[in-house]
């Protein structure tokens, strides 16, 4: 405490400084010093989620989960989908007795870990040299959905070693999540010239060309990547997804249903075959797959918004209403989520 309060002496207006103080000293029962640590946090920084976080805390240290509630759901409005936001949101809900909001909102929130950034740590990391911790730095803004800052780094180490096949087939891949399936493309048939047998390179490429709308290559490329791996559960359910793209939703089902048999964990095919359901006008089955996919992965915003929209068509409108309100609270900006409202909202009228 005394080396942190040295550092608030050279620079008093470093928000992180003043969140760990806080945590520091609710940690230390000092539940006066840390609201004011976590609030002078929250107004220098606004945008650092670490003031909200470390004052949802002290709410719930003193009992008061209603003011958790308030808190948390305003910093969720910033940054929704916040794992740990959520998990402490649960808790409150909970303590409040609202045990379906708190069922929902653990669920999410189960593994989430606290999002303390702190530039300063991240300037001194980014003195870190060789190709693994590069990687690695790349990795993580890939995983984070950071393309921006990924992309980059993998271009920079793709230039070091331009011989890496499994590093320029990473890259492509990390090209076509990021919504550059132009640049993913080319990378990708460069990697499957010099290696036709890349199984990652060509599901990659399938699914470049399905966001390219380049059905019959994506077919291609999935129809090869299947040859090469029969079982794979990723290359059926891509395939399944280049099937309904191409109007022929009961081979599509077949596909997904066939991708669950070999991995029934993966929540992706329980979703399109839900939607494919509302789509032939069976809600009420519907229900079952996408209540499935979020047993499986209740961070689906695609679950969430196919409930809704199945709910809408079975006219349970505040039952749709409660499962939109949950997926914003993940990814308001999901164009799922946005088709839900607008299907929801034809509905109500």
């Amino acid at each position: 405490m005394a080396a942190l309060d040295r550092s608030l002496e050279v620079d008093g207006s470093y928000p992180p400084a003043h969140w760990r103080r806080g945590l520091w000293l609710l940690d230390a029962a000092d539940l006066a010093g840390a609201q004011i640590a976590f609030e002078r946090a929250r107004s220098l920084g606004p945008d650092d989620p670490g003031g909200s976080l470390g004052l949802a805390r002290l709410a719930l240290a003193r009992g008061d989960a209603a003011a958790t509630v308030t808190t948390l759901e305003q910093l969720l409005e910033r940054r929704p989908g916040d794992r740990y936001a959520l998990q402490l949101l649960g808790t409150a809900y909970r303590r409040l007795g609202r045990a379906d909001d708190a069922q929902f909102a653990l669920a999410v929130g189960t593994r989430g870990e606290p999002s303390w950034r702190d530039p300063w740590s991240d300037e001194v990391a980014a003195y870190r040299r060789g190709f693994a911790a590069t990687l690695k730095e790349a990795t993580g803004y890939a995983l984070d959905g950071h393309f921006d800052r990924a992309i980059p780094l993998l271009e920079r180490l793709q230039r070091e070693r331009p011989d890496d096949v499994g590093l320029q087939a990473h890259l492509g891949g990390i090209y076509v999540s990021g919504g550059r399936p132009a640049e993913g493309i080319r990378t990708l048939e460069a990697v499957v010239e010099r290696d036709p047998a890349n199984f990652d390179a060509h599901l990659s490429l399938a699914t470049a060309h399905l966001l390219a709308k380049s059905l019959v290559a994506a077919t291609r490329h999935a129809d090869r990547a299947l040859e090469l791996r029969p079982r794979s559960a990723s290359a059926l359910e891509t395939r399944g997804m280049i099937l309904w793209r191409s109007q022929k939703p009961d081979q599509a089902t077949a596909c997904f249903r066939s991708a669950l048999e070999h991995d029934p964990r993966r929540a992706g095919p329980r979703v399109w075959i839900g939607l494919i359901h509302v789509e032939q006008g069976r809600a009420r089955e519907a229900l079952g797959d996408f209540e499935a996919a979020l047993s499986t992965d209740p961070v689906s915003v695609d679950a969430l918004a196919g409930l809704a929209m199945a709910h809408a068509r079975l006219g349970a409108v505040e039952q749709a209403v409660l499962a939109l309100r949950r997926g914003a609270q993940i990814d308001p900006a999901s164009p799922r989520l946005q088709q839900a409202r607008a299907f929801v909202e034809q509905h109500r009228r």
